[in-house]
């Protein structure tokens, strides 16, 4: 039996590598056909989701305590589990195993709350400052002190052993690099977070970053595009009042050599773009997301909202809820989020979904892109990945282990 199944294992394996392509450099022929790979496995999987599941699936939230997934949060998360969720220094066990322990504790209590798909646990480490780590691993330094004390090669092995520790406490996705150059608006908000403020400097040294980390699992998410502002927009609507062409040389400039060699995830933000749209932050604005990022540089990865609770965001609509479905239909795939209303914004997501068919199809679109990357991040296994557990496991018990 064992061999009979080791047999039909091998012929499997032949007729997918025929079909399918195998693990390329990202942004290659082959990389780009194992993603279109996974996002039909993804698209049978949200095919069997409901409504409601939809809605909470494209949701990034916060959550309490560190050493055990607290007990009041399933009544909080109950009917609305959501796809991913941001850990804060907060969340951070005194030990690495007691790290990986309280994520354990967190995906355990999520599939008993009803998650068909393992939630994915993301981090914000950029380095010097904002680094959420620090108790259990080595704190990276600032962006600007990478570029100043590493070649890009030096920095590309810096980060992919960051992202092989935080692979190792369970954390799937980085909200780094800062791929934005730190010039003209955003200079003085941004500091030492930018590796520079040119669009050479500043996509040479995330393109490293974005190597290092997806060479060691880890999911990057280049920030914040397409730029920030002179404004902190935790506390104030924000603005980059800079014509189209500058928008598309200095700020454009410096996240395309990215999304040509496969970016993964980009976040945007909630800065007011004139060139696009006046009127909408940028991450609520289908002209912003769907017109001039995915449409107009070919980026088909996720896109990630910042926090819609900021003021930069929440000014232009008083309403989480309303903000979230923007979003959607904008283009955005998962939509960030800090406030505790998460049952409140999912009803809006599955109402409008109910309402209409064109924002039903954004919502499906956005929660295989969700789950696809999910695939990608080995969160859930593909037909062939769960045979070859089978098999191994049937191994191990013919052996008597």
């Amino acid at each position: 039996m064992r061999i009979l199944l080791l047999l039909c294992f091998f012929i499997l394996l032949g007729l997918l590598s025929c079909a399918l392509p195998g693990r390329g450099q990202p942004g290659d022929a082959s990389s780009h056909g194992q993603m279109e790979w996974y996002s039909g496995i993804a698209a049978g999987i949200v095919s069997g989701m409901t409504p409601a599941e939809r809605a909470s699936q494209v949701l990034m939230t916060s959550i309490d305590g560190k050493e055990a997934f607290p007990r009041h949060l399933y009544d909080h998360f109950r009917g609305a589990v959501p796809g991913a969720v941001i850990l804060f220094g907060y969340n951070i066990a005194d030990t690495p195993s007691g790290v990986r322990s309280y994520l354990a504790s967190c995906n355990g209590a999520f599939s008993r709350l009803g998650a068909r798909v393992p939630v994915l646990f993301a981090v914000d480490n950029e380095g010097g400052s904002v680094f959420r780590t620090a108790r259990v691993t080595a704190r990276l330094p600032s962006a600007a002190s990478v570029r100043s004390g590493n070649s890009e090669e030096g920095a590309e092995r810096l980060y992919f052993a960051a992202g092989r520790s935080l692979a190792a406490l369970g954390i799937s996705m980085n909200l780094a690099p800062v791929a934005e150059p730190g010039l003209g608006e955003g200079k003085d908000f941004l500091g030492d977070r930018a590796y520079g403020d040119t669009p050479a400097v500043s996509s040479s040294y995330a393109l490293s970053a974005m190597r290092g980390y997806r060479r060691a699992g880890v999911i990057p998410v280049a920030k914040h595009f397409p730029g920030s502002s002179l404004e902190d927009p935790h506390a104030s609507a924000t603005a980059l009042p800079v014509s189209r062409r500058e928008l598309d040389s200095r700020y454009r400039a410096s996240f395309a050599p990215l999304v040509s060699e496969g970016l993964p995830a980009i976040l945007v933000s909630g800065v007011r773009v004139p060139a696009l749209d006046p009127d909408v932050p940028f991450c609520l604005s289908r002209r912003g997301v769907t017109e001039y990022l995915r449409e107009g540089m070919g980026f088909s990865g996720l896109v990630i909202t910042d926090d819609i609770s900021m003021k930069a965001i929440s000014a232009g609509t008083d309403d989480t809820a309303r903000a979230a479905v923007l979003a959607i239909r904008a283009g955005c795939d998962l939509v960030m989020t800090s406030t505790t209303n998460l049952r409140q914004i999912a009803g809006a997501l599955e109402d409008e979904a109910a309402r209409d068919p064109a924002f039903a199809s954004a919502l499906e679109r956005a929660v295989t892109r969700i789950v696809a990357a999910k695939i990608s991040a080995g969160l859930v296994p593909t037909p062939l990945r769960s045979l070859a557990r089978d098999i191994a496991f049937r191994n191990g018990r013919d052996h008597g282990e």
